[in-house]
């Protein structure tokens, strides 16, 4: 992954986007060399609403994203990296995305019950 310009981010979300949307202000500063190449959430919720006010391209897929869908959605959007912006559902790390999804929402993760996160 070698680029010029500013990183591309598709974001997930599943309620009310505000991480989100402090990640789309501070990218349109400049403050942050990014930009947000789409976002998923996982419901109808404020945040994709909010996203779509933006000018933000929002699908919602419901349940858990097959790991295929997501590595299209990414591929189709030409995403350097996966932001999960609290987003609340378990999300698959296809082999092509290993070491560009960052959950920075503070919830805990889901574990297998040895202390690892699955």
């Amino acid at each position: 992954m070698s680029r010029d310009g500013p990183a591309r981010l598709g974001v997930l979300i599943s309620g009310s986007g505000r991480t989100l949307m402090n990640l789309h202000e501070r990218c349109a500063r400049g403050d942050l060399d990014a930009e947000i190449a789409g976002v998923i959430a996982s419901r109808e919720c404020v945040g994709a609403e909010r996203a779509r006010a933006a000018g933000l391209d929002v699908e919602v897929i419901g349940g858990e994203i097959p790991a295929g869908v997501l590595e299209r959605w990414v591929e189709d959007r030409g995403a350097d990296f996966v932001v999960l912006a609290g987003y609340l559902r378990k999300v698959p790390v296809p082999e092509t995305l290993r070491g560009r999804i960052v959950n920075i929402h503070p919830a805990l993760l889901p574990g297998d019950g040895t202390g690892a996160v699955s």
